[in-house]
């Protein structure tokens, strides 16, 4: 089953760490194939002739890391193994101006 629920806001994102719950910031703890509780609400509209029904996205309760579902590479592992020369920084200063 698939839902997708949306938010004009910011969800609170919690999880638990030695059984207390705790606000997390990380977005290393967000991502697609993270395991997690939501809390939603479901509400009606009849707007300019269309109507339905959509819902919104509260909280999340992340409960465990699950792998990765997109298709992207890591930065690391996409530049991790490049060998950098010492004046590269100062090679791009004149790119951006």
């Amino acid at each position: 089953m698939f839902i997708n629920v949306s938010t004009k806001t910011a969800p609170q994102i919690v999880k638990r760490e030695s059984g207390n719950m705790i606000k997390t910031t990380d977005p290393d703890d967000v991502y697609s194939g993270v395991y997690a509780m939501v809390s939603m609400n479901f509400y009606a509209y009849n707007t300019a002739g269309n109507k339905g029904v959509s819902a919104g996205l509260n909280n999340i309760l992340t409960t465990g890391k699950g792998d990765f579902l997109g298709g992207r590479a890591s930065a690391e592992s996409d530049f991790g193994d490049m060998e950098w020369e010492d004046d590269f920084e100062d090679d791009t200063d004149d790119m951006f101006s």
